[in-house]
C-alpha cells in the first residue's frame, strides 16, 4: 500500500508533465521507491523520474513491480478525485486508487525490467537557473517559433527565429562550466515542463553542438532527469 499526503500535490504535477510527453509509462516500484523512466513516442526525449520511499505518507512495497500504465487515464482520475490524500493498492493486475469515498479500479500491462542507466553526454555548457527564469522565457519565445537556440556566450541566451521575427533573450544564469557554444532543439518539448517551476527552485541546464539538452532538477525526496536529442538546423 502507498498513501501519500503531504506531497500529493507534486505528484499530481510530476504526472501531468509526463503525461503530456508519453502515452504510457513503465512505474517500477521497488522497495526503496518509486521510479519512472519516460520515452516520447518519436524517441526524441527520455526522462528518469525517482521518487524517493520518503517522499510518500506510507510506503509499502516488498517486491519489486513494474507496471506499464495509461497517462491519460491515471491522470484523469487523480485529478478526479478527493486532492488530500490518495491511496495506490496493487492486487493482481490492477491498481486500486482511493480517496476517502472516491475509488477506482485501473488496468494496467506488466511491463519489462530495463536496467539500461541515463546516457551521459559530456556536455559543453552548463548552467544553474531560476526555474521560474527559464521556463517562463520559454513560453514567451513559443510564440515566435518551434525550433530555439541555447547560447552560452559567456552569458547564457535562447534565440527563437522564424521568417521575419527574431527573437532573443538573455537568461539570468551562474554558469558552472562550459565554453562558448550553441545547439538548436525543438522549443515545444521544453515547454511541456514548464510545470517544474512548480515543483523546484532550480534546474541545472546543460547543452553543447550536437549534443542533448539535459534538465535536472533535485529535492530531498524527488529527482528529474530529462533529455531531449538536438535538431540540426542548416543556417546556422
Amino acid at each position: 500500500m502507498i498513501i501519500i499526503k503531504k506531497n500529493l500535490t507534486k505528484f499530481i504535477t510530476i504526472i501531468k508533465i509526463i503525461e503530456s510527453t508519453c502515452i504510457e509509462t513503465d512505474f517500477i516500484f521497488s522497495k526503496d521507491g518509486l521510479w519512472l523512466r519516460v520515452v516520447d513516442p518519436s524517441n526524441i526525449s527520455l526522462a528518469k523520474i525517482v521518487f524517493n520511499k520518503s517522499f510518500f505518507d506510507k510506503y509499502d512495497i516488498s517486491e519489486d513491480i513494474i507496471c506499464t500504465i495509461d497517462m491519460s487515464k491515471f491522470l484523469k482520475i487523480i485529478k478526479s478525485i478527493n486532492k488530500k490524500e490518495i491511496t495506490f493498492e496493487i492486487v493482481n493486475d490492477k491498481i486500486l486508487i482511493n480517496s476517502f469515498d472516491d475509488k477506482f479500479t485501473m488496468n494496467y500491462f506488466v511491463g519489462v525490467k530495463d536496467d539500461r542507466p541515463m546516457p551521459s553526454p559530456e556536455f559543453k555548457s552548463e548552467w544553474k537557473i531560476d526555474s521560474t527564469e527559464l521556463f517562463s522565457n520559454i513560453s514567451r519565445l513559443m510564440y515566435v517559433g518551434s525550433i530555439c537556440n541555447f547560447i552560452d556566450d559567456n552569458d547564457l541566451y535562447v534565440n527563437v527565429k522564424q521568417g521575419m521575427v527574431n527573437g532573443m533573450i538573455k537568461l539570468n544564469a551562474n554558469k558552472i562550466s562550459g565554453v562558448k557554444t550553441n545547439c538548436y532543439y525543438d522549443i515545444e518539448y521544453i515547454d511541456k515542463l514548464s510545470n517544474l517551476k512548480n515543483v523546484f527552485d532550480n534546474i541545472l541546464l546543460s547543452f553543447g553542438k550536437d549534443e542533448p539538452c539535459s534538465i535536472k532538477a533535485k529535492i530531498d525526496e524527488l529527482s528529474f532527469e530529462w533529455l531531449l536529442a538536438p535538431r540540426v538546423e542548416e543556417n546556422e
